[in-house]
């Protein structure tokens, strides 16, 4: 909470009395309430991560996946889950002034000692990547972000090469999984389970789904010169056999493919640093253009998902998997990213009906003085804006541009970022 570090940076007795009895008069309003502005639902299970505890699993046998649907009705501003990536992949030429280990804004990036593909603000994150992962890759200067993201993953997945014979034989049982067994995979309790077994179940939708394309399960020139390198050491010392490795290889590269979102993790100095993320538990939302969510990364790449809308009781839980501020785009130039993404057309509520984004509020907006007051004075107030969406949307049901511009202005604010022009248009 803002009140907690308050009480870390001044310590003294004066202040740190007031400062106690704000934060329990408002842990007694809002219970584990987190920041000002935030309403966190009770319902939030106690362990890491943490999901909200009136979400179930379904699932889709036409594309083999589970996905989260709302059990009762979820409010505007819920958190609906809090999980650390599975892997964060800096995006280099949006974000020239980070560190592509620890993604930290520095203006003296040194470089890998053998290749110029990632630079660090120190030796210690020089050192600590190269030993991770960047050995992996090291020397392949034509890698895809996405690529990256495959190789960090595969990493991680076997424990940099300690566990690659687990991980190839749990491989060879999802291949031959039955329906009946993919359906049961999944329950709430694995959920919480970090292992290479829950991320490699991730993959299991890749034998159901026809219509994704071949170029998809191909490994790609990169991955397929890092089996080139890496294959004598790691059939030597784990005993695995070529086509094992193969398809531990294409199952970490389609769960890359699949899962992965572009998105900003910080902001400083105005520049925007934006990596790549692959989050377990958000790859059981389901993908729409107009999300009943909104999202915000956080320090050490948390993403932190709440309710954009009052979710109704069997309603799926949506995520906007495409690039930042699609909204701004048609129909069809959405419908050629998703179609590049998956082989296959959105089948969101509004692509359903070929919607382009446009204003549907044809009158003045009735907005209490108070809330256009703190907005015109701070277009970042992070509880103001909350209000301000639930007017919208107790004025219009349909999807409109002004709903998803307050969305992305509450992802922004509660990173720091500033974006008051659409803002205070909505304000006139």
């Amino acid at each position: 909470m803002d009140i907690e570090r308050a009480m870390k940076i001044d310590t003294s007795s004066f202040h740190s009395m007031d400062l106690k009895t704000m934060k329990t008069e408002l842990m007694t309003l809002f219970g584990n309430a987190c920041t000002a502005g935030e309403k966190v639902s009770q319902a939030l299970h106690e362990r890491s991560p943490k999901l909200h505890k009136e979400i179930r699993l379904d699932y889709d046998p036409n594309t083999g996946r589970h996905f989260f649907k709302a059990v009762t009705s979820i409010l505007t501003g819920d958190v609906i889950l809090i999980e650390k990536a599975l892997v964060s992949q800096l995006v280099t030429h949006k974000s020239r002034n980070a560190c592509h280990h620890c993604t930290k804004y520095c203006e003296a990036l040194i470089p890998c000692e053998y290749c110029p593909l990632l630079t660090y603000c120190s030796e210690e994150c020089r050192k600590e990547a190269f030993n991770e992962y960047h050995q992996f890759e090291c020397g392949l200067h034509d890698l895809s972000v996405i690529d990256q993201c495959a190789i960090k993953l595969l990493v991680k997945l076997t424990k940099n090469a300690c566990y690659v014979k687990n991980a190839v034989k749990y491989c060879e049982e999802l291949k031959n999984i039955s329906e009946t067994s993919t359906r049961e995979l999944w329950n709430m309790e694995k959920l919480i389970v970090d292992n290479f077994m829950s991320i490699l179940d991730l993959s299991t939708s890749m034998e159901n789904v026809m219509a994704y394309p071949m170029r998809k399960h191909r490994i790609s020139v990169a991955l397929a010169m890092l089996l080139r390198k890496q294959i004598p050491n790691y059939i030597q010392d784990n005993l695995v056999d070529v086509l094992g490795l193969v398809n531990l290889i294409c199952r970490a590269s389609y769960i890359a493919d699949t899962y992965h979102f572009q998105d900003d993790i910080s902001c400083i100095k105005r520049e925007h640093i934006m990596a790549e993320n692959i989050f377990r538990l958000l790859s059981f939302t389901t993908h729409s253009c107009c999300a009943n969510t909104v999202h915000t990364i956080e320090k050490d790449n948390v993403i932190v998902l709440r309710a954009a809308k009052d979710i109704k009781q069997d309603e799926n839980i949506t995520f906007n998997f495409l690039t930042t501020r699609s909204c701004y785009k048609g129909f069809l130039e959405r419908d050629v990213l998703w179609k590049q993404r998956t082989g296959r057309a959105c089948e969101c509520e509004v692509c359903c009906l070929k919607y382009d984004f446009d204003s549907k509020i044809k009158k003045k907006l009735d907005i209490p003085e108070e809330v256009r007051k703190h907005l015109q004075e701070n277009p970042t107030n992070v509880e103001y804006l909350w209000e301000l969406l639930k007017i919208i949307n107790n004025h219009i049901s349909e999807p409109c541009i002004e709903a998803e511009v307050i969305k992305y202005a509450i992802s922004d604010a509660y990173r720091g970022i500033e974006e008051p022009v659409s803002i205070l248009n909505l304000l006139a």
